[in-house]
């Protein structure tokens, strides 16, 4: 803008210069006179030499001595005519240098106004790069958070994966466990069997030592000792009977067996009966019975061999049966362990579950802010276009003004060649003039008057001259501050190029931001598309791994169940298995040992000390016995008369549930022989059964407290 307002003040210089030459070569080049075809040519530095200027036009040959003596005076006319023109340009150069210095201070303000705002337009467009530049940073952390989340919800389905191939082990390792028990229990299975089997060969057995018995009696005895005696059996195979009958409650398959197994026998007693009857006709019978009874025998021993081979192949299972229950146990503990891995997985996968939910929504928070992001940057992308447009056409402006200060210039050239021209149509004019002489040689007297007035004019002229070269010389540094401040453009043009170029390239490199940004949003778009996929397996999986949860749950109580039933039938196996011994013992028929009283099949033992009901237990299990069992009116008897005039304890109570008494052997006692008015359960603490020898009969029972001190009775 200063640039284009000191050009125009040079062209206004100009134009002052030209009129000032103008008004000099008008004003002291040109002469007219009124003569014989006489041309006087005056120039500005001759004006005051008479003698220069007769000598000059004498040699020059344009007058002669002559002609200057016979010259006129010259007129006034011309010389006001002169005096007026020179005024008339003077004053229309200082109107012009007026006119154009005013016009150019407010070119120059507005040019500066323009200038500031497009220096203002540039500081806002560097902020607006900042703050896309900041932005930029914003959405490259954002995309790096985004990219951690994902990261993370890769870690935590790793995680999950990881969690179900666990529960898939377990569920395994409880499968395994299932069938280990089930093969558990398909053994104890066998050894049910087994052991039925093994009860049914001595029941057999003992039905055949039963007849080997009775044979042996009525080989020994009469006939009618041998009838007593097969009531005596009668009576004790009744015994026997209800004895298997409480032993065996708890197996009603078995019961229908042993139902079947009596009826053979009561069969049988009515057939040897009848056989008694026909005794004495049947003597040669009895005496082929006997031979066969004698091979039975034989075959007896054999059997009881078998016997001892089955007791110890029973004393086998029963190890075996308590590793499988300590087995079972260890089950227990691993399926309990199992549950609570099961229980723990399932809070976790619970947590997962909360955890997979936040981070669905944290995930979709962040999307909605890139796509927030995303259109501010669109927006802003838009604002830096139409600024980067605007810096364009105030580019373009710049680019406008450097053409026309170009174009300046070259009008300076030209008014240059213009003052050339000119100058040239000055020579001509002066031709014309020279060729104007003879008009103005008539007026040359009136010149030649005058001329003292132009020699004043002319050193008027030469003052005038010192200010012009003053002028000029002012003008020479107005030119070099003009060439400064044109190389100072240069370099701001340099510098806006420069600007330019860098506001390209920033442009160019928002455009690939913006392209690469595009693509990321492109990849997180089809990474949450992946991720969302992804959740919906996750969700299916969980799904899925809940029913197989709830299955494995099922599945673990229908074999907890199956556990609890094993462990019952385990219970009721170990006491047939006890029964089945006792009925093996008490087939051997071995003697009693010193101090203790048969009676039946069992041996009785009355003890002379003192103790509490759990003392006398012990005492007797440490004796290979248990306190005494009362299974009927006959043994009630019994028990009653070897017992001293003191109280005793038997092997009953209802320590574990009031009012229900129970045998030590685990039997509901069905049978009872109490007193009247018992049991009373005095005090609430009377909770084990005694023989009351205060009472008389048979019904002698009685509950005292389990602390009290009495002898007691043993039954092996």
């Amino acid at each position: 803008m200063h640039q284009l307002s000191l050009s125009q003040f040079v062209i206004n210089q100009q134009h002052l210069n030209v009129n000032a030459v103008v008004l000099i070569l008008t004003s002291s080049h040109l002469l007219r006179c009124k003569g014989k075809q006489t041309i006087i040519r005056m120039d500005s530095m001759e004006i005051d030499d008479s003698i220069y200027i007769n000598k000059n036009l004498t040699m020059e040959g344009i007058v002669t001595k002559v002609d200057f003596q016979r010259r006129k005076q010259p007129s006034r006319c011309v010389t006001v005519c002169l005096g007026l023109l020179c005024a008339v340009l003077l004053a229309g150069n200082i109107g012009q240098f007026i006119y154009y210095e005013i016009i150019s201070q407010f070119q120059g303000v507005r040019l500066q106004d323009g200038y500031d705002a497009s220096t203002a337009e540039r500081k806002q467009l560097e902020a607006k790069l900042s703050n896309l530049t900041d932005e930029k940073g914003q959405l490259q952390q954002s995309y790096t958070a985004l990219t951690t989340e994902r990261d993370e919800f890769r870690a935590s389905f790793n995680n999950l994966t990881n969690e179900n191939n666990q529960l898939q082990a377990s569920y395994n390792t409880i499968k395994r466990e299932s069938d280990q028990l089930q093969t558990s229990y398909n053994n104890m299975q066998k050894s049910h069997n087994n052991l039925t089997s093994t009860k049914d060969q001595l029941q057999t057995n003992n039905r055949n030592l039963q007849r080997e018995k009775d044979e042996f009696q009525n080989v020994s005895i009469t006939l009618r000792a041998n009838r007593d005696q097969l009531q005596s059996n009668c009576s004790s195979l009744k015994r026997n009977k209800d004895q298997l009958q409480i032993s065996f409650n708890t197996l009603k398959r078995e019961s229908d067996q042993l139902q079947t197994s009596y009826n053979n026998m009561q069969k049988s007693l009515e057939g040897l009966q009848a056989n008694h009857k026909n005794l004495k006709a049947t003597k040669d019978q009895l005496q082929t019975n006997y031979q066969n009874l004698q091979r039975e025998k034989d075959e007896f021993q054999n059997v009881s061999i078998t016997l001892r081979a089955n007791r110890d192949q029973l004393q086998t299972s029963y190890n075996n049966m308590q590793k499988s229950l300590e087995g079972l146990q260890a089950n227990h503990k691993g399926l309990a362990a199992t549950k609570d891995q099961l229980q723990t997985n399932n809070r976790k996968l619970e947590r997962e579950k909360n955890e997979f939910q936040t981070l669905s929504i944290t995930l979709r928070a962040n999307r909605d802010q890139l796509q927030s992001n995303y259109s501010s940057l669109k927006r802003n992308k838009d604002q830096l276009q139409i600024s980067f447009n605007t810096l364009k056409r105030e580019n373009d402006q710049i680019q406008t003004s450097y053409n026309n200060m170009q174009k300046s210039l070259e009008g300076l050239q030209a008014n240059h060649k213009n003052l050339k021209a000119t100058k040239d149509q000055l020579q001509t004019n002066y031709q014309n003039l020279q060729r104007e002489k003879d008009e103005f040689q008539n007026v040359s007297i009136t010149l030649r008057a005058n001329r003292d007035q132009l020699q004043t004019n002319y050193n008027n002229m030469q003052k005038s001259l010192e200010g012009l070269q003053a002028n000029h010389k002012s003008l020479k540094a107005m030119k070099d501050r003009l060439q400064t401040n044109n190389r100072n453009l240069q370099r701001e043009k340099d510098e806006f190029q420069n600007v330019s170029i860098t506001l390209r390239a920033n442009r160019d490199q928002l455009q690939s931001n913006y392209s690469s940004l595009k693509k990321n949003k492109d990849q997180l778009q089809i990474s949450y598309n992946t991720m969302s996929t992804s959740k919906d397996y996750l969700q299916i999986r969980y799904n899925s791994l809940t029913n197989d949860k709830d299955r494995l749950q099922s599945s673990y109580n229908s074999q907890q169940n199956e556990k609890e039933q094993l462990q019952n039938k385990y219970n009721s196996l170990v006491k047939v298995k006890d029964e089945l011994e006792k009925q093996i013992n008490k087939v051997r028929g071995r003697p009693c040992r010193r101090g203790w009283k048969r009676f039946g099949i069992s041996c009785y033992f009355v003890s002379t000390e003192k103790k509490t009901w759990t003392s006398s237990r012990a005492d007797c299990i440490a004796e290979g016995a248990d306190l005494v069992i009362v299974d009927s009116r006959d043994e009630q008897v019994f028990v009653i008369g070897i017992t001293s005039t003191e109280d005793a304890w038997i092997g009953m109570t209802d320590s574990a549930t009031e009012g229900t008494w129970m045998w030590v052997d685990g039997t509901p006692v069905t049978t009872t022989y109490w007193h009247v008015g018992q049991p009373n359960s005095a005090g609430g603490n009377q909770d084990c059964g005694a023989i009351w020898k205060k009472s008389s009969g048979a019904e002698q029972w009685n509950d005292q407290g389990c602390s009290s001190i009495m002898p007691f009775i043993c039954e092996q």
